[in-house]
């Protein structure tokens, strides 16, 4: 199920990157569309620091979003949102999730919090992550065209608490 919350972000996602990474960003977004109904994201805007099902939508249909800038561009673009870190220095790809947070707030006007929180950490989690970022950061690794998902993944863990998931995938993407 798609939530169309975010029209005119999704054709220009659509438009500014590869049909392979759009597809992702599409599992993606279904993916975490899921599990906001299993843990309990609203389709209201509750106000609470969850956020509500369309936000999860629009950070998880764009969390790619400047993942194919050129490395000079991303790099500028994250380091306009917040400062690089040494390894975002050395390694660029890893301030794609700034980068886009940055776009996000400067193309399109998006400021949500919970939005741009999740876009931003969806590559490097961080202490203290709401509830969005937590489910887009888990979508992102499991979403169905992962090929490193053990086929009974959701078998195994999908009845578990959204913190006891996470740290699961976060140890999957340290092994």
């Amino acid at each position: 199920m798609l939530i169309n919350c975010a029209g005119e972000l999704r054709d220009y996602v659509r438009e500014h990157m590869s049909e392979k990474r759009f597809e992702h960003c599409l599992r993606t977004e279904e993916t975490a569309v899921r599990l906001c109904g299993r843990y309990g994201v609203s389709a209201e805007d509750s106000g609470s620091e969850a956020g509500d099902l369309c936000c999860c939508s629009t950070a998880a249909i764009s969390h790619d979003i400047a993942r194919e800038l050129p490395e000079d561009l991303m790099l500028d673009y994250a380091s306009r949102y917040m400062p690089l870190t040494d390894w975002e220095k050395k390694y660029p790809l890893l301030s794609h999730g700034k980068a886009g947070a940055y776009l996000l707030s400067t193309r399109f006007g998006i400021t949500s919090r919970e939005i741009c929180e999740a876009v931003r950490t969806h590559t490097v989690a961080e202490p203290g992550m709401g509830t969005c970022a937590k489910i887009v950061y888990i979508a992102d690794y499991t979403e169905p065209g992962r090929s490193h998902l053990e086929p009974d993944f959701w078998d195994r863990y999908g009845d578990w608490s959204l913190n006891r998931l996470l740290l699961t995938v976060l140890e999957k993407t340290i092994t």
